[in-house]
């Protein structure tokens, strides 16, 4: 693709409306869920309800708090990685590790996302530290998950269908994603909905390999 190819199918997916990438982060996880659409819609938007009400809980009890100050409150630590461990897939930015309490920043990928913007002159589109930001709330999210008994993204669903194991745990996976996305957005203020960093994330990958 050339520079030009790029910015335009960008500034499409930038304006996207929300409902899109909605679906979009959803469907990722749950294609083969057995679940009807009418149920799926469901869970989307209870996901979007969850998010919203833990970004209210937690922006009430840290008002004014910086992401440093809010990841210092949940006793989180960042691990700033520059290297791919061999087990890895080599497709994150950011990651969660609930047994360490740590988020993993990998600055491979984000190096290579910087690269991409500075080769295609879309410096004016999107801001590094706006990608940092989302990447590491979004994980934040999903700490969130771990420690609040019965939030509906991680426990209620399961319950609730348990005899659908494969599918409801797949449902259930993508249900959390949708709300970790709408949190990272709601936490970072991003006019840029996070799907279309994904985007740009896969367009950098796909433009080389990274090593």
């Amino acid at each position: 693709m050339t520079c030009s190819d790029i910015k335009e199918q960008l500034f499409e997916d930038i304006n996207r409306p929300d409902k899109f990438w909605r679906e979009y982060t959803f469907y990722k996880d749950a294609k083969a869920s057995a679940l009807s659409q009418e149920s799926k819609e469901e869970l989307i938007e209870k996901s979007i309800q969850t998010a919203l009400d833990i970004y209210k809980k937690y922006v009430k009890d840290y008002a004014g708090c910086s992401l440093e100050e809010w990841l210092a409150q949940l006793s989180l630590q960042v691990e700033h990685r520059y290297f791919y461990e061999q087990y890895e897939i080599q497709k994150y930015i950011a990651l969660y590790v609930p047994s360490e309490r740590t988020i993993v920043l990998q600055h491979k990928a984000l190096n290579k996302v910087h690269e991409f913007i500075m080769q295609n002159d879309l410096c004016s589109m999107f801001s590094m530290e706006e990608i940092r930001c989302i990447a590491i709330y979004h994980e934040i999210f999903h700490h969130i998950e771990t420690i609040t008994p019965g939030i509906f993204t991680a426990s209620n669903m399961i319950k609730k269908r348990f005899f659908l194991t494969f599918s409801y745990h797949t449902c259930c996976s993508a249900a959390s994603e949708v709300a970790a996305v709408e949190f990272s957005r709601l936490m970072s203020q991003s006019g840029c909905h996070p799907c279309v960093y994904e985007r740009l994330f896969n367009m950098a990958l796909s433009a080389d390999v990274l090593n």
